[in-house]
């Protein structure tokens, strides 16, 4: 599952770029969302599954809907707009280091530990070896788009810890459902007032990478992810974050010819280091539990 999501996720960055040719950030989203809702939907429907609707399990789909679909998207497609790809790539990494902090105040239990931290800190050199030749070195014609993108990587942090806390007890493609569909109708909405309509211009492309996106990107990957918070480590999960951008550099290497450089490779093993760290800590600790 750990390595399905970051192959999926490693992918999206590609879809994403094809699919803001053909639609705009929020539009687009809300396409994106409104399938994933209705293949999500079908199947609760078809199995049977149990759809809490609790007064806290009504905060977490609200929470998720708006923290984990519609602001944080939101605010990566327009942000990338302003900000390079690689840039982009090495502020959303901050996400770790985000869950690292509300689980700290969130979730005391959650075992974090030095290593980790240090794992933490070698990925991160890792993805800003990789991208250090998109640094400009200048910040004031990207200021908004930077702050943007940090800002999703920060709501995305939340979101992990809250439904780590209070939504462990929700079925995952439940879990998945109500705020897939908050989403949608959330990007719909914000997009009726932020977004100019005639700069949809539908083709094949766009169309199948928005459905990618959709079945791939949101159906398959998030209920995953959400399947994989309640079985292990909340900061070893986060770290597929430091992955899916090493992914996308071999999706663009084996498919748009794109060239790896001595940085890439010396970032990737940056990235590998730092997530064997982060393992080895999680490893010894689960066969002591067991001995």
């Amino acid at each position: 599952m750990y390595i399905l999501i970051t192959v999926i996720w490693g992918t999206t960055w590609f879809a994403i770029k094809i699919s803001l040719e053909t639609f705009p950030p929020l539009i687009g989203g809300g396409i994106r969302f409104l399938v994933a809702a209705t293949i999500l939907g079908l199947v609760v429907w078809f199995k049977k599954l149990h759809l809490p609707l609790t007064r806290r399990a009504i905060a977490v789909y609200v929470y998720m809907g708006l923290f984990s679909c519609v602001f944080p998207f939101w605010f990566v497609n327009w942000g990338e707009k302003y900000v390079a790809s690689g840039m982009a790539a090495v502020l959303f990494a901050l996400y770790p280091f985000a869950i690292v902090i509300f689980t700290r105040i969130a979730l005391p239990d959650e075992s974090i530990g030095i290593r980790k931290v240090v794992g933490l800190i070698i990925g991160f050199s890792g993805i800003a070896t990789i991208f250090s030749d998109s640094f400009t070195g200048t910040f004031n014609n990207n200021i908004l788009g930077m702050l943007a993108i940090l800002a999703s990587a920060v709501l995305q942090g939340t979101v992990g810890v809250f439904v780590k806390r209070y939504g462990h007890d929700i079925n995952a493609i439940s879990l998945n459902f109500v705020p897939m569909f908050i989403g949608a109708i959330g990007s719909f909405f914000l997009a009726l007032f932020f977004e100019d309509k005639s700069m949809v211009h539908p083709t094949v492309h766009g169309i199948l990478s928005v459905v990618y996106l959709g079945i791939f990107g949101s159906v398959i990957a998030f209920t995953s992810y959400y399947w994989l918070l309640k079985r292990m480590n909340i900061v070893v999960l986060s770290f597929s974050s430091f992955i899916t951008p090493i992914v996308a550099l071999l999706v663009g290497w084996i498919f748009l010819n794109e060239y790896l450089t001595k940085n890439h490779f010396y970032g990737s093993l940056l990235v590998l280091i730092g997530l064997l760290v982060t393992n080895i800590t999680f490893t010894r600790r689960k066969k002591l539990i067991a001995d």
